[in-house]
C-alpha cells in the first residue's frame, strides 16, 4: 500500500490529510483551506494520480481533532521519564516517535522544545504518518489507533496555556481597598481563559461599578483599565464597550 492509498483509512478516523514530498515534510499541495475544510475521497483519488510516490501527512489541530507531542531522539526519551506520556496510539519516526492525543479544545500553538526534545502539532500543524518513507526506512506504527484517544498531559496542557501578563495600567491613589480591588479585577481578567473573557469582563466592571457609585473609584479609571485589559487579553474594543457600560451601570445600580 502506497502512503497516499493509506489516506481513506485515516479520513475514517476523523483526521484530515494532505500528500508531501517524499522523504520530506514539505506539502505537495496549498494546505491552508485544508486546516477548515476536509480532504474528499474524489480529491484523495486525484492526488494519488497526480503524486503517486507521495508520503501522506496528517493535520493536526481542531480540524482533525488531534494533537501530536513529537518525541526527538534520545533527548525526548530522556525527558518523558520525567514527564511520562499516557499510553495510546504512537508512530516510529526517522528519529523518535509521534504520540497521539485528543484536541483539549482550545488554540494549540505549534511548538519546538516546549521541552528538551519535545516538539508539539497543534492547530496550522501537520505530522508525516505511516506507511510514508523516509530515507533509511519507512513510518510504522506502534501502537495503532483504535478507540478514544488519550487526553493532553497536564505538563503539555500547561506548556500551551499562553501566560499573560497583567497590562501595565496607571491607577491614582484612592483608598487601599478600592485600589486593591480594581487590581485584582484586572489580574483576573488579563489571565482568564479564551471563551470566558467577555463575561469576566462584565462581572469585572459590575464589581467596579459598586465603587464608583461610592465614589471610592473613578468611573474615566475604571472604564480606561478595563479597556486597556480587555485588549491585553484579546477583545476587541467593538465587542468590549457595550460590556463595560452595561456592567459599570447594573453595579452603580446595585
Amino acid at each position: 500500500m502506497s502512503p497516499l492509498e493509506a489516506g481513506g483509512y485515516y479520513l475514517s478516523l476523523g483526521w484530515n490529510i494532505i500528500p508531501v514530498v517524499p522523504h520530506t515534510k514539505r506539502a505537495l499541495v496549498h494546505w491552508k483551506q485544508f486546516q477548515e475544510e476536509f480532504v474528499t475521497l474524489e480529491l484523495l483519488r486525484e492526488w494519488h494520480k497526480t503524486y503517486p510516490n507521495a508520503n501522506i501527512a496528517i493535520i493536526t489541530g481542531q480540524i482533525s481533532d488531534l494533537v501530536v507531542i513529537d518525541v526527538d531522539g534520545e533527548m525526548g526519551q530522556e525527558t518523558l521519564k520525567k514527564y511520562p506520556l499516557p499510553q495510546g496510539p504512537r508512530v516510529k519516526t526517522r528519529k523518535g516517535e509521534h504520540s497521539y492525543f485528543v484536541h483539549p479544545g482550545i488554540r494549540v500553538r505549534n511548538l519546538v522544545r516546549v521541552l528538551p526534545g519535545i516538539d508539539i502539532r497543534g492547530d496550522g500543524g501537520m505530522a508525516v504518518a505511516p506507511p510514508s518513507i523516509y530515507s533509511h526506512g519507512v513510518y510504522r506504527w506502534i501502537e495503532k489507533p483504535g478507540g478514544k484517544l488519550p487526553s493532553l498531559p497536564q505538563w503539555c496542557i500547561e506548556a500551551i496555556t499562553p501566560k499573560i501578563r497583567p497590562p501595565l495600567i496607571h491607577i491614582p491613589k484612592g483608598t487601599d481597598y478600592a485600589e486593591g480591588v480594581l487590581r485584582n479585577e484586572i489580574q483576573k481578567l488579563a489571565t482568564t481563559q479564551e471563551g470566558c473573557r467577555n463575561d469576566q469582563l462584565n462581572r469585572a466592571a459590575f464589581v467596579l461599578g459598586t465603587l464608583v457609585r461610592d465614589n471610592k473609584l473613578s468611573e474615566f479609571v475604571v472604564t480606561a483599565a478595563l479597556q486597556s485589559a480587555a485588549r491585553a487579553c484579546g477583545l476587541e474594543e467593538n465587542e468590549t464597550k457595550g460590556t463595560i457600560e452595561s456592567g459599570l451601570e447594573a453595579g452603580k445600580r446595585q
